[in-house]
């Protein structure tokens, strides 16, 4: 009996043993070792140490390292990955990733709210609701560079007004033979927004065209003007001897635009758009092929339709529906053959439609506004250089 005890308490000692030796993970203190060198050379501002542990940074444009890292204790874990999360507890509840390869080489792989993004982009992310506590650096990173996804997605839901709250109140021109010929061509625009917006802010672009041809197209611009919310302001544009015989012929057009100077597009969204809350869960819905809702998902195809916009006949509108996603083109009866005027906006899972439109010049000129069920298009069209409004009705050709 007491050799049958003496045995079963050897067993347990060398269970224990084994199971101490397989929960000891050494690479744990190689990685703890690793988080210290990485505070210390952020703290000590030493680039050559933090690129050589956490390379990815070299790639990081749009967001700095902090003066310092907040003391605080430090644990580390094992994750599902196989990486290493080490978790600094301070306020701003920094995390560090590594990686361990061959028991020997570590490198980091994502930092958590260890770099800081520019304060025109945090304001953007608490107003899109955006969280950025759960999100790496390296993916709000990406997530706010100007030319990424993201941000080209909140300048299409608000392209309405991120060109500011200047509008073309309708030109007009006057035409004379007098002298050799003349063209003046009077164009009023007025601020309807709720800011002022100043004189070097922004230029006003004229593109002069002839849709039958009758002269060659012309771009003229012209300085801003400081504007008050409500104030206005009339140009008067001489678009050169050039344009006498086409605008006697009534063969003239005019289009303008207001190109916004030293304002990056981040800075344009807080300052013209107001945001909901909601557009990051949004986007990522529409990105994401397995949230795409089944009323969206089975209007994805290629549709051509043909009607009319107010009293102008439409010779067709092409659309393409994908995730939501929106884009065609559309002609105008009137208009020379090849001439096309840009859509893109996005489809809804209630079957609303919204579509921005492009002149050839790149104008962001008009939006329809309207519901589409696969059969017709119809609703209200807003003339962005006119400030005015049409109903429209399309139908499937």
């Amino acid at each position: 009996m007491n050799n049958m005890k003496k045995s079963n308490i050897l067993v347990t000692a060398l269970l224990l043993v084994a199971f101490t030796l397989l929960s000891c993970d050494g690479n744990k203190g190689k990685v703890e070792e690793a988080a210290k060198q990485f505070i210390s050379a952020v703290n000590n501002h030493d680039k050559a140490t933090i690129y050589s542990l956490y390379p990815n940074a070299k790639n990081i444009e749009n967001m700095t390292f902090p003066d310092s890292i907040q003391k605080g204790d430090i644990s580390v874990e094992k994750n599902d990955s196989g990486d290493y999360v080490v978790n600094i507890k301070n306020d701003r509840q920094q995390a560090l990733v590594f990686k361990v390869a061959d028991d020997k080489n570590i490198s980091l792989l994502e930092t958590f709210s260890v770099l800081q993004l520019d304060s025109a982009a945090m304001e953007l992310a608490i107003k899109t609701g955006v969280p950025m506590k759960q999100l790496s650096d390296l993916k709000l990173s990406e997530l706010f560079n100007e030319d990424g996804d993201f941000i080209a997605a909140l300048k299409e839901k608000y392209a309405s007004y991120i060109g500011g709250q200047l509008v073309d109140e309708g030109g007009t021109y006057c035409a004379s033979r007098n002298f050799g010929g003349s063209v003046t061509v009077t164009q009023p625009i007025r601020n309807v927004g709720t800011v002022p917006i100043k004189a070097d802010e922004y230029n006003v672009e004229f593109y002069f065209y002839c849709p039958n041809g009758t002269a060659a197209s012309k771009k003229i611009i012209e300085a801003g003007v400081d504007l008050q919310p409500g104030e206005g302001y009339t140009y008067f544009v001489d678009p050169g001897s050039g344009s006498v015989r086409a605008a006697l012929e009534h063969d003239f057009n005019c289009t303008i635009s207001f190109v916004y100077k030293n304002i990056s597009p981040i800075q344009s969204l807080l300052k013209f758009a107001k945001m909901k809350g909601d557009e990051y869960d949004e986007f990522m819905k529409k990105n994401d092929p397995t949230q795409l809702d089944p009323g969206v998902k089975k209007m994805e195809g290629h549709y051509e339709l043909k009607g009319t916009i107010g009293e102008y006949d439409v010779s067709y509108m092409k659309l393409d529906i994908s995730k939501g996603n929106t884009t065609g083109s559309y002609h105008y009866s009137f208009q020379k053959e090849g001439v096309e005027l840009s859509l893109s906006g996005e489809y809804e899972k209630d079957g609303t439609l919204t579509l921005n439109e492009t002149t050839p010049s790149g104008t962001k000129s008009g939006r329809f506004e309207g519901k589409f069920d696969g059969k017709e298009f119809s609703g209200t069209f807003h003339n962005l250089t006119k400030g005015t409004t049409f109903p429209f009705s399309l139908r499937l050709i």
